[in-house]
Protein backbone atom coordinates (compact mmCIF):
# COMPACT_ATOMS: atom_id res chain seq x y z
CA UNK A 1 0.00 0.00 0.00
CA UNK A 2 1.63 3.68 -0.96
CA UNK A 3 2.10 6.15 1.92
CA UNK A 4 0.20 8.28 -0.08
CA UNK A 5 -2.70 6.23 1.64
CA UNK A 6 -2.44 6.44 5.08
CA UNK A 7 -1.45 10.66 4.77
CA UNK A 8 -4.91 11.63 5.04
CA UNK A 9 -5.24 9.05 7.97
CA UNK A 10 -2.21 10.21 10.05
CA UNK A 11 -3.22 14.06 8.96
CA UNK A 12 -6.39 13.91 10.61
CA UNK A 13 -4.42 12.13 14.04
CA UNK A 14 -2.30 15.25 13.87
CA UNK A 15 -5.20 17.58 13.98
CA UNK A 16 -7.15 16.07 16.45
CA UNK A 17 -3.73 15.99 18.77
CA UNK A 18 -3.18 19.31 18.41
CA UNK A 19 -6.50 20.31 18.92
CA UNK A 20 -6.22 18.88 22.16
CA UNK A 21 -3.43 20.18 23.42
CA UNK A 22 -4.89 23.17 22.75
CA UNK A 23 -7.99 23.18 24.34
CA UNK A 24 -8.87 26.63 26.11
CA UNK A 25 -8.37 27.03 29.83
CA UNK A 26 -11.58 26.62 32.26
CA UNK A 27 -10.14 27.99 35.27
CA UNK A 28 -9.56 26.17 38.61
CA UNK A 29 -12.17 23.29 39.29
CA UNK A 30 -14.99 24.65 41.74
CA UNK A 31 -14.47 24.63 45.52
CA UNK A 32 -14.46 21.53 47.61
CA UNK A 33 -18.14 21.82 49.06
CA UNK A 34 -16.94 20.80 52.35
CA UNK A 35 -13.94 23.00 52.62
CA UNK A 36 -16.36 25.92 51.66
CA UNK A 37 -18.92 24.87 54.36
CA UNK A 38 -15.79 24.61 56.95
CA UNK A 39 -14.42 28.16 56.34
CA UNK A 40 -18.28 29.74 56.84
CA UNK A 41 -18.35 27.89 59.69
CA UNK A 42 -14.62 28.67 60.79
CA UNK A 43 -15.75 32.42 59.85
CA UNK A 44 -18.71 32.12 62.07
CA UNK A 45 -17.82 30.83 65.04
CA UNK A 46 -13.74 30.96 65.64
CA UNK A 47 -12.48 34.03 63.37
CA UNK A 48 -12.88 35.66 66.41
CA UNK A 49 -10.11 34.06 68.47
CA UNK A 50 -8.52 32.80 65.86
CA UNK A 51 -8.26 35.70 62.94
CA UNK A 52 -5.12 37.82 61.86
CA UNK A 53 -3.99 39.34 65.05
CA UNK A 54 -6.38 37.79 68.13
CA UNK A 55 -5.52 35.39 70.72
CA UNK A 56 -5.71 32.53 69.10
CA UNK A 57 -3.40 31.00 66.23
CA UNK A 58 -4.63 31.62 63.13
CA UNK A 59 -5.39 28.54 61.15
CA UNK A 60 -2.84 28.63 58.55
CA UNK A 61 -0.46 28.59 61.38
CA UNK A 62 -2.33 25.65 62.64
CA UNK A 63 -2.30 24.09 59.57
CA UNK A 64 1.85 23.75 58.56
CA UNK A 65 1.95 22.83 62.24
CA UNK A 66 4.12 19.49 62.07
CA UNK A 67 1.70 16.50 62.94
CA UNK A 68 -1.45 18.10 62.13
CA UNK A 69 -3.52 15.92 59.70
CA UNK A 70 -7.20 15.01 59.93
CA UNK A 71 -7.20 12.54 62.70
CA UNK A 72 -5.16 14.83 65.51
CA UNK A 73 -7.31 18.19 64.16
CA UNK A 74 -10.46 15.78 64.45
CA UNK A 75 -9.71 14.50 67.87
CA UNK A 76 -8.06 17.97 69.36
CA UNK A 77 -12.02 19.59 68.09
CA UNK A 78 -14.15 16.46 70.09
CA UNK A 79 -12.12 17.44 73.17
CA UNK A 80 -12.55 20.17 75.62
CA UNK A 81 -9.46 22.98 75.53
CA UNK A 82 -10.03 25.94 77.97
CA UNK A 83 -10.13 28.91 77.69
CA UNK A 84 -11.34 27.62 74.09
CA UNK A 85 -14.94 28.17 73.83
CA UNK A 86 -16.76 24.67 73.47
CA UNK A 87 -19.26 25.17 70.47
CA UNK A 88 -21.12 21.83 69.73
CA UNK A 89 -20.83 21.33 65.91
CA UNK A 90 -22.61 18.39 64.75
CA UNK A 91 -19.72 15.74 63.15
CA UNK A 92 -19.82 16.78 60.00
CA UNK A 93 -18.99 20.53 60.81
CA UNK A 94 -15.85 19.18 62.50
CA UNK A 95 -14.97 17.47 59.64
CA UNK A 96 -15.37 20.38 57.20
CA UNK A 97 -13.68 22.70 59.60
CA UNK A 98 -10.94 20.81 59.65
CA UNK A 99 -10.91 19.99 55.78
CA UNK A 100 -10.72 23.64 55.24
CA UNK A 101 -7.81 24.23 57.95
CA UNK A 102 -6.02 21.29 55.93
CA UNK A 103 -6.57 23.14 52.89
CA UNK A 104 -4.27 26.34 54.14
CA UNK A 105 -1.55 23.67 54.68
CA UNK A 106 1.40 25.64 53.16
CA UNK A 107 2.58 23.57 50.02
Amino acid sequence: MPLRSFLPVVLAAALVLAGACTAPDRGPPPPDPAISSGAEIASQWCAGCHGSGRTAPEFRQIAGRPGRDYMYLTNFMADLHLPMPTYRLWPKERSDVVQYILSLKPL
